[in-house]
């Protein structure tokens, strides 16, 4: 089973006691923002868009990037966003779209750890 974007890899900016680490790229942001399609979409999500991020809105923010949705027939790019995590210590590990062969893919949401 490939996952289309790392969990925790490639341009994202994790929090992790009282700091931030760079962990690189995924696809899925945080809880609740995700991909609603519930189902499996016949064809790859198209190549992952490096965004720029500016200044975090303030202390403990957390940047979750950006990700592929499937709405109307259609990919869209769902723009990444400066998150607060829900408690300290939390880091947020991306969702993805996985392929299940001739099924399609499916999204599998990200979560805060």
């Amino acid at each position: 089973m490939a996952t289309l974007g790392a969990t925790a890899a490639c341009g994202q900016r994790h929090y992790y006691r009282g700091g931030y680490a760079d962990f690189g790229y995924s696809q899925g942001g945080p809880s609740g923002w995700g991909s609603a399609y519930g189902g499996y979409v016949r064809h790859a999500p198209p190549p992952v868009r490096y965004e720029r991020w500016g200044r975090a809105p303030g202390p403990g923010y957390v940047w979750c990037d950006g990700y592929w949705d499937w709405r109307g027939n259609r990919w869209s790019w769902m723009g990444g966003t400066w998150r607060r995590p829900p408690r300290h210590g939390s880091a947020w590990a991306g969702g993805g779209w996985r392929s299940y062969g001739n099924r399609g893919y499916r999204w599998h949401p990200g979560r805060w750890r």
